[in-house]
């Protein structure tokens, strides 16, 4: 069971806790006027959400603005929002699905689109060919990190071609729990196991402040010693070498190899930057992207 806060006016970036240089790089593919933007990660890491905050961000009084989901899990005041039902029929072969509201929204002149899922090779290349004809178009795909996105639209059966020439940029995410501002407190003796991977990553700790959980907690956090959640990061941002790259290469390691000599960070690393900020703790890092 998931409970939801349908309120889309709660959903902002600046809630999931982006470093500067990926909130960066996020607005800055969101300002392209047309090409395909995908949110990554597993049921529960928070992707329809940086959706509603991402066209939250975005929108303005003069952009149309329609999006498919299932179901809508967030109320965007000024955007046109459709639930798809693949149980409704609306034809021997003709369901209501993402791809058929797809169509339908092709029809109607959008500028930004958002589809809750691609689940398969239609919507796929549906929601690319509107990338290509002067459209926005935001969606989620169920992979590990982001150079896995590529990899997947592949294997879906869409030419990579495509894939490489409208993506503009993936972005992978999890949830971690963060430390009770409260009653954490400093961690004078981090880990070996910390110290080698900051090391083995070149994530600068020197001015860091590692902070752990307080014993017992307190009455804020409920003894636990955590309280709430923000999300780690990965994201790759497309480039015209990065293009002609994954035309050739559909296979994940080669091309995260290849975007991170382009300064891509790890879903690992981005929580290991977060845990030399005393927001969480290296074993939430471990659970959630190891």
């Amino acid at each position: 069971m998931r409970i939801l806060d349908r309120s889309g006016a709660s959903a902002k970036l600046e809630h999931l806790g982006f470093l500067p240089d990926v909130m960066e790089k996020f607005l800055q593919s969101l300002a392209k006027p047309y090409g395909l933007i995908l949110v990554c990660g597993p049921t529960g890491s928070g992707k329809s959400y940086t959706l509603s905050a991402a066209i939250t961000a975005i929108k303005n009084s003069e952009d149309k603005i329609l999006t498919a989901e299932n179901p809508v899990e967030y109320n965007l005041d000024g955007v046109v929002q459709v639930q798809v039902n693949p149980d409704l029929k609306m034809g021997p072969d003709k369901v209501f699905d993402f791809s058929t509201a797809l169509r339908s929204f092709l029809r109607q002149d959008p500028d930004i689109i958002m589809v809750g899922e691609i689940r398969d090779k239609e919507t796929a290349q549906i929601a690319m060919e509107a990338s290509m004809t002067g459209h926005l178009v935001l969606s989620t795909l169920h992979t590990n990190d982001a150079p896995s996105a590529i990899s997947r639209l592949s294997e879906m059966g869409v030419h990579t071609f495509l894939v490489a020439n409208t993506v503009e940029c993936v972005l992978a995410q999890r949830l971690i729990g963060t430390l009770c501002g409260n009653c954490k407190e400093e961690d004078k003796n981090p880990s070996a196991e910390l110290l080698k991977q900051l090391e083995l990553h070149k994530i600068d700790y020197k001015n860091a402040t590692f902070m752990k959980i307080h014993p017992g907690g307190c009455s804020k956090c409920g003894g636990r010693g955590m309280k709430g959640r923000t999300a780690i990061h990965e994201i790759l941002v497309m480039n015209e070498d990065l293009r002609r790259f994954c035309i050739k290469e559909v296979s994940v390691g080669p091309i995260k190899e290849k975007a991170m000599s382009y300064g891509m960070r790890s879903l690992f690393q981005d929580g290991l930057i977060k845990v030399t900020m005393g927001l969480t703790t290296y074993e939430e890092i471990m659970a959630a992207a190891s």
